[in-house]
């Protein structure tokens, strides 16, 4: 008993819900909703709602506040799969494969006082950025990890960064909507507050891959919104996300056509325009393909300056059929 109220529970596979009202199911999923900064789509909010509520009208709940959502309208961007991705393994244990980027004025992971109690990581994965190159190329080495570049134009190359940025800059447009800096001391404090917001949304987030549980739930075994443990069993969450990893590959590679190249084929680069680029080439080449790479990228090689660089396939047009587009 609660007041004059009761707490009602639904059993579902030896699980007990907590039972909503009608009136109060949309403060609960407008509550969830703010919580997590509006970064979550509709699948994922649902799902974390459902850990622990039932009402039959969730899921129709959720996909309306977001639909009616002002935040969400004027600041997510709609995002567009793309590519043939290679076959990978699914890691069992964390912290195995970790992906690095830089942000200004940021502490690196190497200085925080929580480093020293994770094993050291197996692969690093960056962009090709300069500060990826001599130092920082020695220290992964000296720490007996593997260094491997995401190859250009291939954000799912380095996948984990690329979604953390795109939710930091979701945020930073929520926040500067509604606080309006005026000068270079609040501008400091939305950026602070902002990566505050994206930390504790990421923390939060139930993921498909850890069987709809949240990082912060399986760091520290307890519920982040309710005081309730959780155990996990860690191979079973490895085999799952190595059966969805499996799936989305056969998903995304049933929407390009089967290629294998070779070397010495002439291909052409696809370019990336903008809205102002209408006027342009939507291919530059031909380039000669030099080397072809197990994890289905090639190299190729520019004649005209002498220089071979790794490119993915999802960024590739056959000589041949750049002339039957023509």
């Amino acid at each position: 008993m609660f007041g004059n109220s009761e707490l009602i529970c639904f059993c579902q596979n030896d699980e007990d819900k907590i039972v909503l009202t009608k009136e109060f199911l949309p403060k609960l999923v407008s509550f969830y909703h703010k919580s997590m900064a509006h970064v979550e789509g509709m699948d994922r909010l649902e799902q974390m709602i459902k850990t622990h509520f039932y009402h039959r009208g969730i899921r129709d709940e959720v996909r309306k506040q977001i639909e009616q959502c002002e935040a969400c309208a004027k600041n997510k961007r709609a995002r567009r799969a793309y590519g043939e991705s290679a076959p990978r393994d699914a890691t069992a244990m964390p912290w195995q494969e970790v992906h690095c980027d830089t942000i200004e004025g940021a502490r690196v992971v190497e200085d925080t006082w929580f480093a020293r109690y994770y094993p050291r990581t197996k692969k690093v994965v960056t962009d090709n950025g300069p500060e990826f190159k001599l130092e920082f190329i020695k220290m992964v080495k000296k720490n007996g990890a593997v260094h491997r570049y995401s190859t250009p134009r291939n954000p799912q190359g380095n996948s984990m960064i690329e979604r953390t940025h795109q939710a930091i800059g979701q945020v930073l447009r929520t926040i500067v909507v509604s606080r309006d800096p005026k000068s270079a001391a609040d501008g400091i404090k939305v950026i602070s507050e902002t990566l505050a917001t994206v930390m504790h949304a990421h923390r939060c987030s139930v993921q498909s891959t850890n069987a709809y549980l949240t990082p912060g739930a399986l760091a520290f075994k307890r519920d982040m919104f309710l005081d309730i443990p959780i155990y996990a069993d860690i191979l079973a969450m490895q085999r799952h996300r190595q059966s969805l990893v499996d799936k989305r590959l056969l998903r995304a590679n049933a929407k390009r056509i089967s290629y294998d190249y070779a070397v010495d084929d002439l291909v052409y680069k696809r370019a990336y325009l903008g809205l102002s680029d209408k006027l342009k080439p939507t291919a530059s080449g031909p380039y000669r393909v030099s080397r072809v790479h197990t994890n289905g990228n090639i190299s190729k090689f520019s004649s005209g300056i002498g220089q071979v660089k790794d490119l993915a396939k999802s960024i590739l047009l056959q000589h041949v059929d750049l002339a039957q587009i023509h």
